[in-house]
């Protein structure tokens, strides 16, 4: 599989799931708010996946302005997105209340932080390796997916099951 088609089906997969969680939130909340424990994964299911969108399509993007020398600016942007998510999203976490906190296992934190880690250590990597950066972005931006999806079985096994 060429590393645009690969992109491009993370771009698919990521405007899916932010799709069906539309539909998601629409249908299965009367009053428009979750619990924080909720909130907190549904909105990391929201901005990761907008993230995985910007990941997927810049490559492209840029190749159609910088010829010979798109992945570096790709890089780029996965590294200052990826600070950004992932603060962002430590913030959430860690503004929840007690009370809130109390309510999710911790352990339902621990897969999309350490896929984060994980592709943040491919997204380093891939800048010393300029070579082989297509296959470290591919690899990290395929990973940062799975975070949408657990984010999603979160959601969905927290409140169903």
């Amino acid at each position: 599989m060429h590393t645009f088609d690969q992109l491009e089906l993370v771009t698919e997969i990521s405007a899916t799931l932010l799709g069906f969680v539309a539909v998601f939130l629409a249908l299965s909340n009367r009053e428009g708010k979750f619990l924080a424990s909720d909130r907190h994964f549904v909105q990391a299911l929201v901005v990761n996946s907008a993230y995985c969108l910007v990941l997927g399509l810049s490559p492209r993007a840029l190749s159609l302005f910088l010829v010979s020398s798109f992945w570096l600016p790709s890089l780029v942007i996965a590294a200052v997105g990826g600070l950004v998510v992932s603060t962002v999203m430590a913030w959430t976490q860690l503004r929840m209340s007690q009370k809130e906190k109390a309510k999710v296992n911790g352990l339902w934190h621990v897969p999309p932080w350490g896929l984060a880690l994980v592709a943040t250590t491919l997204i380093v990597v891939a800048f010393f390796h300029m070579e082989q950066a297509s296959a470290y972005y591919v690899g990290a931006t395929t990973l940062l997916v799975g975070i949408s999806v657990w984010c999603f079985i979160a959601v969905v096994f927290r409140r169903f099951f």
